[in-house]
């Protein structure tokens, strides 16, 4: 008895929060005393109040959390708790487990008793199922591939070519600043893949070189689109109340890991990501939209550059190891998000 009565209490649980949503006065297990009579209260599992145009309305709610299907019997012992209250049948509602025989159907019909069958519950009827959840993030940033500068410049000395100025002779900057700014202001497409972009306007940017100034003619260059998709895997549980086949009411919570490792995992088109998300299997799969990263990718670095890696660059200045500074880059840059974020 004692375990009948837990299932029951756990399932007028669940139906009060249900309703917690809606403006209503929500009341669990209400000792009613019948309207206009000194008769003995009767409980009420979860008792609905509110008033409406200066009268008080009332929705008594029955719910069963039982094995079988709730027949007809448990529907008269319900219509007979609400006469003897004095509350209409017309607003009440009965929530079952597994749901109404035929006969329960019709008789429920005949009261004007709304019938709603709840889905949620673990096997034994003891607490929520627990479903797998998934919270989905993909992010995209561009990887710098390669570049054609056309100019007057007869070498590229120490990169001199690559470095940009107006007709004032006032610093624009990089390249790669130039595709940074391109991408922060959006005229970069989403697009995953491989893109060659024309910088627009060209022929208004200098090189400098041998004290002389030199007209670009045009710049091209060609960037990878790459979705990155990291996962935090969770639990779930769903409540759901239906009206035979109607969602009446529904209410999710969601527990996500986020001290997991994180994975990350890499689309270069459309077609493949697309394909992956639809192979998921969760019972819930929050996937956000496409999140631009404030990064671009050149060689093994993230631009514009972290404070860690202009660290390591400042320590290379000055001891010249080479080797020691690439696998410190190697070792900041691999991961992601902190390299992104810092």
């Amino acid at each position: 008895m004692a375990e009948n009565n837990d299932k029951g209490k756990l399932l007028e649980e669940i139906v009060a929060h249900l309703y917690f949503q809606d403006d209503y006065k929500v009341e669990k297990n209400k000792f009613f005393k019948p309207l206009n009579t000194n008769k003995r209260k009767r409980e009420i599992d979860v008792l609905l109040s509110k008033t409406i145009a200066g009268s008080k309305v009332y929705i008594p709610i029955e719910c069963k959390n039982h094995k079988n299907r709730i027949s007809v019997n448990e529907i008269d012992a319900f219509a007979g708790k609400l006469n003897y209250l004095g509350l209409s049948s017309k607003n009440a509602i009965f929530i079952s487990v597994n749901g109404f025989t035929s006969g329960a159907r019709d008789n429920a019909e005949h009261f004007g008793i709304k019938l709603f069958t709840i889905k949620g519950l673990s096997k034994d009827r003891k607490s929520l199922e627990l479903l797998d959840a998934i919270q989905s993030f993909t992010y995209v940033f561009p990887i710098f591939k390669s570049y054609s500068i056309v100019n007057s410049l007869v070498s590229n000395k120490n990169y001199e070519h690559l470095i940009f100025y107006d007709s004032k002779r006032k610093l624009k900057g990089t390249l790669v600043d130039i595709v940074y700014e391109l991408w922060m202001t959006g005229k970069i497409d989403f697009e995953l893949g491989l893109q060659k972009i024309n910088i627009e306007n060209a022929n208004e940017l200098f090189c400098f070189q041998n004290d002389k100034f030199h007209q670009c003619v045009s710049i091209e260059f060609e960037i990878l689109i790459i979705a990155c998709i990291i996962n935090f895997k969770g639990k779930m549980t769903k409540q759901v109340l239906l009206d035979d086949k109607n969602i009446d009411k529904l209410k999710i919570n969601a527990n996500f890991d986020r001290n997991a490792n994180l994975k990350y995992i890499f689309f270069d088109n459309e077609n493949s990501l697309e394909e992956y998300k639809k192979n998921k299997n969760e019972e819930l799969r929050i996937d956000f939209r496409k999140i631009k990263l404030p990064k671009i990718r050149m060689h093994k670095i993230f631009y514009p550059l972290s404070k860690k890696v202009i660290h390591e660059y400042n320590k290379f200045l000055v001891d010249k190891d080479e080797e020691k500074f690439n696998q410190e880059i190697e070792f900041i840059e691999k991961d992601l998000f902190n390299s992104i974020w810092d």
